[in-house]
């Protein structure tokens, strides 16, 4: 039975956008008769006919009828539950008070409802659950085509099913598996064992998940069998003089880029390790938490060594295959330490090594529960709190938590800068000094009286790198404000000229430590101390830590350029910052010198091997969109094509270096390849726009023969380094055994109160400290 019908009259829907917009799914002003997205881009601007008003049409108000349906379906599923009881359990019945209700749904109350901010993001929902949010600080919405980017999120994935299969009811190992202990020096062939085929070799790493609990005292033995040995992890070290050029490679090429524990202790540490391995020193105490600092160490030296050294103590063992065993034992040698829990300032360390040095900006979630626990172990170590409040630390302890809870809050900025989402940790809330910026060896009782007067280049530059990503998490948590607005903006431009201010300084003081040396050139012994100072201070290192202060300079504008494009701020970021677009340009300009220059090799492995300018390019073909008749359009075109040039050998793997000719690999998963299609896709609709082919790429043979307005070169009439650059770097590898009277014995920096427990559990091979 019907109701009584309802006359009501529709309304025509005016337009919200032009043709050309809602065909590309881009935001746009309505202005009539053009818009001014199609102004700046010369389009034809046209918007559908108003469709003329329709007769009134009649609408039933079926309400009663619904309400009728609804209760004949309500008893409908009664019956069928009551049925399917009754088969199930015959002897009982089931309880109807026959009232039956129809659930109704009421509007929304006012308080239920929430005021959006002017920008929220962007939300992919996905199949099975799954979503992808990110801000208006990914690189991504610089862009604001809907489709594309969903495209972009939806292709987000870190392995692929194939990789899990296996007969039901198989376990996997909690260690990945062991392989042969030693390895050749020479061109001996390599016998590849069953648990090392590549099927085993993509087994999933990492402890997301705690062991079951032990119900009984005898369950905590059934791990034993799987879990690794001291004996197992030091069969598979490499040998003395193979350690030796892996240890300096890294204090060359990885600690002179993130800095994690004190060098001169360390190699004091590793010389009394060295001689134990000799001699079997029954007085010596093994810490399992130095063993997984120096399984760690090794790893990323592997990384971190060129080609031609590995080759000269490793043979034919190709990089990648050594890089893979090295991680398998770091990461067998970081949960012997228990880590993360009984954790210690070494293997928290060891930690953020293995987990980092395959970080990559284009996935910056493959270890998404990285910095979470570095950051809850740190803050259980105390690492959140200023070292000097306690008292009892040593300056050597003081100065290496400092550098180790700034490396982390350092890589939590980097991962937020490149996923687009907030910071975890908010240096506000915590008094943690900078760390000193002396010379390692000059870090003694007294050093904080000698203020400035040894400071090395890359206290300098570790200095500046902590600094920037200091201001650099204030910066992200204003993007991050709910209602970003002209205020934040003004705050946010006044940390990136003190920024500025901080790098320009910064390049000043290496500048006249560059002086100091060319005018008193060092003498090097070959010892241990000697050649650290070497990787402290040389001049490779020097012109890199400049390079990259000019770069930090830079990026804090290619980051804001998409969420002040999203809130409708870019207007007053022009009025406030004219040159906005000239950073943009520096920045990527700068970045691929420092991928072409042969004497940065060392820390390629970070830069471009990390980071990659996905911010600036996304920002140029943007306001190439925007302008394509700017003065500099075509040369800035020349400079996406080139950055998009160097990607093509690497297969959507980014702009990667070079080493004897060829590309250096650095594989991504697929959603790190997709992110650069996506870029190549917004340059092909940028150039489309233009008029031109996207299909060519115009580009120079070198980026110095790109000359933009307001960007420096500094190096375009720098000559190429000679062959011997390769070891300058790196530092002589010392063959003596040193010992610092200052140190006296060797400075465990294990957390304070641990280590008198660690040094009474002594078993295993020797002393062993667990």
């Amino acid at each position: 039975m019907s109701s009584p019908k309802v006359s009501k009259s529709s309304r025509p829907r005016a337009p919200r956008s032009c043709v050309p917009c809602g065909r590309r799914k881009v935001g746009c002003d309505k202005a009539r008769p053009i818009c001014g997205r199609c102004a700046r881009a010369s389009m034809e601007c046209s918007y559908a006919a108003v469709r003329s008003p329709p007769a009134s049409i009649t609408v039933i108000d079926e309400t009663p009828s619904l309400a009728s349906r609804a209760s004949r379906l309500y008893d409908l599923t009664r019956q069928a539950a009551e049925t399917q009881l009754s088969q199930t359990t015959p002897t009982s019945e089931p309880h109807d008070n026959g009232v039956k209700t129809v659930p109704t749904i009421e509007p929304p109350s006012a308080r239920d409802s929430t005021t959006p901010s002017r920008d929220t993001g962007h939300l992919y929902v996905g199949p099975h659950t799954k979503g992808h949010y990110i801000s208006s600080a990914h690189f991504a919405l610089i862009s604001q085509e809907v489709a594309a980017i969903n495209d972009l999120l939806r292709d987000q994935r870190g392995y692929t099913r194939e990789t899990l299969r296996g007969p039901i009811g198989q376990t996997f190992p909690t260690s990945p598996p062991l392989t042969s202990p030693r390895y050749p020096s020479t061109t001996a062939s390599y016998e590849t064992s069953p648990a090392e085929t590549p099927e085993r070799e993509r087994e999933l790493y990492g402890d997301l998940f705690p062991n079951i609990p032990a119900w009984t005292p005898q369950d905590n033995t059934l791990l034993a069998p799987q879990a690794p040995s001291i004996e197992e992890i030091l069969a598979g070290l490499p040998t003395k003089e193979q350690s030796e050029v892996l240890i300096w490679s890294y204090m060359g090429g990885f600690h002179a880029k993130r800095s994690l524990f004190h060098g001169p202790s360390f190699l004091v540490q590793v010389r009394k390790f060295q001689h134990w391995l000799d001699t079997r020193d029954p007085n010596y105490v093994l810490s399992v938490h130095f063993l997984a600092l120096m399984a760690a160490v090794l790893f990323a030296g592997s990384v971190v060594c060129p080609r031609y050294r590995l080759s000269t103590v490793f043979g034919d063992l190709s990089r990648e295959t050594l890089v893979s065993r090295l991680y398998r034992r770091a990461v067998r040698a970081i949960r012997l330490s228990e880590f993360p829990q009984s954790p210690s300032l070494q293997s928290l360390s060891a930690f953020i090594i293995v987990d980092s040095t395959w970080l990559r900006e284009e996935q910056p979630l493959t270890c998404c529960s990285f910095i979470g626990v570095a950051a809850r172990v740190a803050q259980m170590l105390g690492l959140h709190k200023e070292p000097t409040t306690f008292g009892h630390f040593s300056p050597v302890d003081v100065h290496v938590r400092r550098q180790v809870w700034w490396s982390i809050v350092s890589i939590d900025a980097q991962v937020a800068f490149a996923s687009g989402l907030p910071p975890i940790l908010d240096c506000r809330l915590y008094n943690v000094q900078p760390v000193s910026e002396l010379s390692a060896a000059s870090i003694r009782d007294d050093f904080e009286a000698h203020g400035n007067a040894n400071k090395s280049i890359l206290g300098i530059f570790i200095g500046g790198r902590f600094a920037f990503y200091k201001k650099g998490n204030e910066i992200l948590h204003l993007l991050h404000s709910s209602l970003l607005s002209e205020r934040d903006l003004d705050c946010i431009l006044e940390i990136t000229h003190d920024i500025n201010a901080d790098m320009d300084c910064r390049r000043e003081q290496i500048s006249s430590i560059e002086e100091l040396h060319s005018t008193n050139p060092q003498t090097y012994d070959g010892s241990d101390i000697d050649a650290i100072r070497h990787t402290e201070s040389n001049a490779a290192l020097a012109q890199f830590a400049k390079m990259l202060f000019a770069l930090w300079a830079a990026k804090p504008y290619s980051v804001m350029y998409g969420p002040m494009r999203r809130h409708d701020l870019l207007g007053a970021l022009r009025k406030k910052e004219p040159n906005v677009i000239v950073y943009c340009r520096e920045y990527v300009h700068r970045f691929l010198r420092l991928a072409e220059r042969r004497d940065f090799q060392p820390w390629h492995w970070c830069w471009p091997g990390q980071h990659q300018p996905l911010h600036s390019i996304m920002a140029l073909i943007s306001d190439l969109e925007d302008h394509p008749h700017d003065p500099e359009a075509v040369e800035t075109r020349k400079l996406v094509d080139l950055a998009i040039y160097k990607c093509i050998g690497s297969d959507d793997c980014g702009i990667t270096s070079s080493e004897d000719g060829a590309p250096d690999p650095r594989p991504l998963h697929s959603g790190g390849a997709q992110a650069w299609r996506f870029l190549r896709r917004a340059r092909d609709r940028a150039w489309e726009m233009a008029g031109l082919d996207p299909a060519i790429l115009i580009c120079p043979e070198s980026v110095h023969d790109i000359v933009l307005k307001g960007v420096a070169d500094e190096d375009r009439d720098k000559n190429e380094p000679s062959e011997a650059w390769q070891d300058y770097a790196y530092g002589p590898i010392p063959q003596t055994y040193a010992e610092w009277s200052y140190l006296g014995t060797a400075t465990d920096p294990n957390f304070g109160f641990l280590h008198d427990l660690d040094m009474q559990m002594n078993g295993g091979i020797g002393g062993v400290s667990c």
